[in-house]
């Protein structure tokens, strides 16, 4: 009982130290206006997810423009081809003829056509 009548009177002393080595503070504003600060983003994010999807948009439909053009002159590449392909044939023929006609003027100046030579 000596031993706790001991430490109780121990932790009393401490505990009035506390009290009277602790100040006591009040902060009192000079002026009773206040001011409110807000902080806000620069740059919101829905704002960033509705640019990168109009300039995703811009893009796709600046990439499917420019594959249609390019179908379409294939389109008129292939249609150039095929009529150019339709219409040789007859010239070709026409080449050939004249070809074959030369040759054989060749052949008669040369006197190859008789099977005699002329020299």
């Amino acid at each position: 009982a000596n031993q706790s009548a001991k430490r109780h009177s121990e932790l009393r002393k401490r505990a009035s130290r506390c009290r009277t080595g602790l100040a006591r503070l009040t902060v009192q504003a000079w002026t009773s206006s206040s001011q409110e600060i807000t902080e806000e983003e620069a740059y919101p994010t829905k704002n960033l997810v509705a640019d990168i999807g109009g300039r995703l948009g811009l893009w796709s439909g600046i990439s499917n423009l420019t594959l249609c053009e390019l179908l379409e002159l294939l389109i008129y590449i292939s249609r150039g081809l095929a009529r150019r392909t339709q219409q040789n044939p007859s010239r070709e023929r026409q080449q050939t003829q004249q070809l074959v006609e030369s040759a054989s003027w060749t052949r008669k100046a040369v006197g190859l056509e008789s099977g005699k030579i002329a020299l």
